[in-house]
């Protein structure tokens, strides 16, 4: 049966199992929770598909009217709960936000939890979920200002643990920018402070993010092997969304090795996943995944199909570099079909969001897409020029294959590359 509501059902039920933690059974019970409305979003589909590419492409979400329950919520457990137990709720609610990509829903209660709370270790995990949630709307400016004030407060009151989340956050943040060497320096140092038979969900997300790492500099076996240990925890711990994010990476991998149905089966474990539990800002990265590897299958309608999806779910997000990937697949595949001046907009669009964004990383990847595009059009000028931008960067993070691979491009083109 098809999820037709995937965030709204899930998002209520969590608010409601979140009070049941700071609540008496009966008080709750007493909440009574309203069900919303569903609307449906008509994507235009392909002719013909398996049941499996139906469920996920017919999935529909629900309008921002999860306000009204949430401001219930927080007005009933204002009432409820004692003055210093309640910012620690109105942490956990804005984390919950965060988990269903409702940012400014997440930010306006964090705000609130931050101006109420006076205990050190509910600010550092506040400012820590500030510098989260900042991250998801591509602002890094703040996410590393509250991050790094989240650090200060964990390294005052000696919590190690603390302390391991903070480096790690950081290190996302820097991976983000571009800045790989400081990034897995930060994930490295998080790990030596950690306990990992203790700190089993911590320890399986610095597992994760250094096998990103290594998938970056396409060292493929050391990046799956890390997957593999963060998904054995993961798994331990029967944590779905991490499961859902481990997925979603191993695909990536394979896909990088051009092992095609094997990320499709990975890819579309993690889309089931996330559809099952409401992870709707993953979902918007897992359906750009999966028309990503698509394309590479020259299976180009689904491909589109799928690009759309991704576009209306992470919108809703406002995950300005998500866009950017989807202007960046969609400029793809309209370069394989021909149409050049719509595939220039799509390169072009991507690229201005990730400059703006600071995003060297995509910036690079896009410029060699348009290197591409200018090659196919017989547009010697151009095409040197988006390749040189994106052999400076490759050269500046020391990534040898991404190298070798722009200059066995260069062999293929249709001018000879200065």
């Amino acid at each position: 049966m098809t999820n037709n509501n995937v965030n709204n059902g899930n998002f209520i039920k969590d608010i409601q199992n979140l009070l049941k933690n700071f609540m008496e059974k009966r008080e709750v019970e007493n909440f009574n929770l309203r069900i919303l409305k569903k609307y449906g979003i008509t994507i235009k589909q392909p002719d013909y598909m398996s049941e499996t590419d139906r469920r996920q492409l017919e999935v529909t979400f629900t309008p921002a009217k999860e306000r009204m329950e949430l401001d219930r919520a927080i007005t009933f457990a204002e009432k409820n709960l004692e003055p210093e137990k309640y910012p620690e709720l109105l942490l956990k609610l804005g984390q919950l936000c965060i988990s269903h990509g409702k940012f400014n829903l997440a930010e306006e209660i964090l705000l609130k939890a931050k101006k109420l709370n006076k205990n050190e270790t509910i600010s550092a995990e506040i400012f820590l979920s500030l510098s989260d949630m900042y991250a998801r709307v591509t602002d890094f400016t703040k996410a590393i200002y509250y991050a790094k004030k989240s650090g200060k407060i964990f390294d005052k009151i000696n919590d190690k643990p603390g302390i391991a989340k903070c480096k790690n956050t950081l290190g996302t943040f820097y991976a983000e920018l571009g800045n790989l060497s400081k990034a897995k320096k930060l994930f490295e140092e998080s790990l030596s402070y950690l306990d990992e038979n203790k700190h089993l969900l911590m320890s399986a997300m610095l597992y994760q993010n250094i096998a990103i790492i290594y998938s970056i500099y396409k060292n493929f076996d050391l990046s799956i092997q890390y997957f593999n240990k963060s998904l054995e925890k993961y798994e331990k711990l029967n944590a779905p969304l991490r499961i859902a994010e481990t997925k979603h990476n191993l695909a990536m991998v394979y896909m990088d090795q051009k092992y095609y149905h094997s990320a499709l089966n990975e890819i579309d474990k993690s889309i089931e996943l996330s559809i099952q539990h409401g992870f709707k800002s993953l979902l918007g990265l897992s359906y750009l995944s999966k028309a990503t590897i698509l394309s590479e299958l020259q299976e180009y309608k689904f491909a589109n199909a799928f690009a759309n999806k991704a576009l209306e779910v992470t919108h809703g997000n406002d995950d300005k570099l998500t866009i950017a990937d989807i202007y960046k697949i969609k400029g793809r595949l309209e370069l394989q079909m021909g149409n050049f001046e719509l595939a220039e907009n799509y390169f072009l669009s991507s690229l201005r969001i990730n400059k703006k964004y600071k995003n060297q990383m995509n910036v690079a990847e896009t410029s060699l897409e348009l290197a591409k595009l200018y090659d196919a059009q017989f547009k010697e000028t151009e095409r040197d020029i988006f390749l040189e931008a994106a052999t400076k960067y490759y050269k500046k993070i020391g990534a040898i294959q991404k190298i070798e691979e722009i200059n066995l491009l260069k062999e293929t083109m249709h001018l000879t590359a200065n």
